[in-house]
């Protein structure tokens, strides 16, 4: 029942759940982007708050927030034409979305209630699908493989949430 339920929802969601997600959710300002000299001062700030975010799910929430602000910087490079700055967003994109599913299953582990966190990244998924969708119609084809990498990855962490969800949720 658990597999019916979770390819239906799986279906839905990919098939009609990213654009009504991307009606629903905003993304972040990018703040200041891989192309400003101080750039590493706000990702030293990220990684001071993120070290004293000390809760599983709080983390994981955070890391969800990080990766959208990654979308939103990779997003406002591409439209400046910065093609290797958006890269280098879209590469920490994967890397804090990769850290947000990782601190949900660990929290999942240890018996504590994901179905928030889970929502939150499926949710935050879907929408980073949807505006990668539509960078990658304005992109060189030096940048397009980036795209798809970032594709991918926000792809494989919605299904990750569904089925987070889906286990809290039969």
């Amino acid at each position: 029942m658990k597999k019916l339920f979770l390819a239906g929802l799986t279906i839905f969601i990919l098939g009609v759940g990213f654009h009504v997600f991307s009606q629903e959710i905003e993304l972040p300002a990018p703040g200041l982007t891989p192309d400003s000299p101080f750039y590493f001062l706000e990702r030293i700030f990220e990684k001071i708050g993120t070290f004293f975010t000390f809760d599983e799910l709080k983390k994981a929430e955070r890391y969800a927030k990080l990766a959208a602000e990654r979308i939103a910087e990779a997003k406002a490079m591409i439209e400046k034409g910065k093609i290797e700055a958006a890269k280098i967003a879209l590469e920490r994109y994967e890397d804090q979305l990769g850290k947000a599913l990782n601190k949900t299953e660990r929290a999942k582990n240890k018996g504590k209630k994901i179905e928030k966190v889970a929502e939150i990244v499926a949710k935050a998924t879907s929408k980073h699908f949807s505006v990668l969708e539509k960078v990658k119609e304005k992109v060189p084809e030096a940048a397009k493989e980036a795209i798809n990498k970032a594709l991918e990855k926000s792809k494989n962490g919605h299904i990750v949430a569904l089925k987070a969800l889906a286990g809290e949720n039969p």
